[in-house]
């Protein structure tokens, strides 16, 4: 195997190479992995899919380097099995290579743990490979579990065992430091300084040891942090909840620059020099409707579409959602002949209807908690408790704990409910 600094050094150049960009003719983005292109179709991994996009629709394609590499990863990462463990842990030390593509953390993540526990034996070499990714990425604490891991899976390995006490000290360290911030949070709660305790609570929900405060009782701290919110009126939105969203001026709708809000190109003319139809004169970057749903408030409305058959004028309304708007329309009407799908009828107006919701955002003070003083009181003693154990744990008559339970080899949270097959960019079981 590579030694450890070199995955970790070409992990890192990995790291900041980018994704294909396709662009498509009405102005939207897409990122990923070209993985297919031809006359008809461009196929592009993202992170959340496997999208397949007409080719007529697609304005242009960048692509990064290393594209065949992202391709051969995909193909690899199709061919897995759990009834072969090694391939699992091979394709992730190729994933750290040099030259490959930009690498999903939750990748590595899922394909070390899951060749640990489908063989033991291949857990200490496996988890060695993400600890060098999480140290490559900065991610200390992950990096130092993992050392862990590695050496739980085999104690006789010399550097697995001298990480595993160095990062155990590190981890103690950081939970140490964690619990003080911890214990301020509580303190807050306790003296009914809500304002303080909302800000000092949602910054404390993630740190080490934050969890166990349901061993004393009856709230998360991120439950404890809503709460807290609650009992203030926030000097933002006034205890609303939501503010006026600054990117569309609250109106829910942003102008598309195309036309300048007209919803038609200028000075086209017909054929023949008659007036031109709505498919002639139609902006296809709003089709027709002068503006876009802004997509930051999640604004949404009603869109009317008019179209003339041999019977006369039809009218059918559909309900639509920032960043969903041409998919919606796409059921209806073809975008490229602006026609309805099944009558073929020409369309004779794309009419927006005013927005029914959008305008606002959650407050990014309060978190879009409302004023709302709750009815009972937090669970004062059982908070006593807690900030009792934190105590005794940050001056060291209390042991920290075990950061992992006694035989933790692989990380099964990364792969509960079992899922070792990857399809169409999904993992199933």
């Amino acid at each position: 195997m590579r030694p450890l600094a070199l995955i970790a050094l070409t992990l890192a150049l990995a790291l900041a190479a980018g994704a294909d960009k396709v662009v498509m003719k009405d102005g939207r983005t897409y990122e990923g992995v070209v993985l297919e292109e031809n006359d008809k179709v461009v196929k592009l991994k993202t992170s959340r899919a496997t999208l397949t996009l007409p080719r007529d629709q697609v304005a242009s394609i960048e692509k990064t380097a290393g594209g065949t590499a992202r391709v051969e990863r995909e193909e690899r990462m199709e061919a897995l099995s759990p009834d072969k463990p090694v391939a699992y842990l091979e394709l992730a030390e190729w994933l750290t290579g040099p030259g490959k593509d930009a690498l999903e953390i939750e990748t590595l993540k899922r394909l070390c743990n899951a060749a640990s526990k489908l063989d033991r034996s291949l857990a200490c070499r496996a988890q060695k490979v993400l600890a060098a990714a999480h140290d490559a990425r900065g991610e200390r604490a992950e990096a130092c579990k993992a050392w862990l891991r590695a050496a739980c899976a085999d104690p006789e390995d010399a550097e697995a065992k001298e990480k595993a006490a160095a990062g155990k000290k590190e981890i103690d360290a950081a939970t140490i430091a964690d619990m003080k911030e911890l214990l301020t949070a509580v303190d807050l709660v306790i003296a009914q300084k809500w304002k303080d305790a909302a800000i000092a609570l949602r910054k404390t929900q993630s740190h080490l040891w934050a969890d166990h405060v349901l061993d004393y009782t009856r709230m998360s701290i991120k439950e404890l942090a809503s709460d807290a919110q609650r009992r203030v009126v926030c000097d933002v939105c006034k205890g609303k909840g939501d503010e006026p969203c600054q990117k569309c001026g609250a109106k829910g709708l942003i102008t598309c620059k195309t036309c300048e809000g007209k919803g038609r190109k200028s000075g086209v003319i017909g054929k023949g020099g008659k007036d031109p139809t709505f498919a002639e004169y139609v902006c296809r970057s709003c089709h027709g409707m002068g503006s876009t749903l802004c997509v930051e408030c999640g604004a949404q409305r009603d869109v009317k579409i008019m179209s003339l058959d041999s019977k006369g004028q039809t009218v059918t309304q559909i309900h639509t959602e920032a960043g969903k708007e041409r998919n919606a329309l796409l059921k209806v009407v073809s975008l490229d002949t602006y026609k309805v799908l099944k009558s073929e009828a020409p369309l004779l107006n794309i009419s927006p209807e005013a927005v029914s919701v959008g305008g606002l955002k959650l407050c990014a003070t309060c978190h879009g908690v409302k004023y709302d003083p709750p009815a009972t009181w937090p669970d004062y003693e059982g908070l006593k408790r807690y900030k009792a154990a934190l105590e005794d744990r940050i001056s060291g008559k209390t042991p920290i704990g075990e950061v992992l339970a006694d035989g933790s080899y692989f990380d099964a949270v990364v792969i509960e409910q079992g899922c070792m097959r990857y399809s169409g960019g999904k993992w199933s079981e």
